[in-house]
């Protein structure tokens, strides 16, 4: 799985895993941070924050769908591959 992100924040394209957990919208142009929660490190809400963490991991899900967590790391080239996990939901 694969975002690539420009570097103003707008989803430049998304690899073909990614777009089929959310076919509803348009991916393409809009912002990563109205597509995606930052989970880890939570304090992130801006590429600028992101950038300086490139290789290190990061966790994160998709808004309408927060219970699945991804995880992936933030490479230099401002592509993220991203390894889904879903987690168990809780009773």
């Amino acid at each position: 799985m694969h975002v690539i992100v420009q570097p103003c924040g707008r989803i430049r394209h998304v690899g073909p895993t990614i777009h089929k957990l959310r076919h509803r919208g348009t991916w393409i142009g809009s912002n990563f941070f109205d597509q995606f929660v930052m989970r880890r490190p939570n304090m992130a809400d801006s590429i600028a924050q992101i950038r300086p963490m490139a290789g290190r991991k990061l966790h994160l899900a998709l808004h309408d769908r927060p219970e699945q967590i991804l995880r992936g790391f933030w490479s230099r080239c401002l592509v993220a591959p991203i390894r889904w996990k879903a987690r168990k939901p809780t009773v």
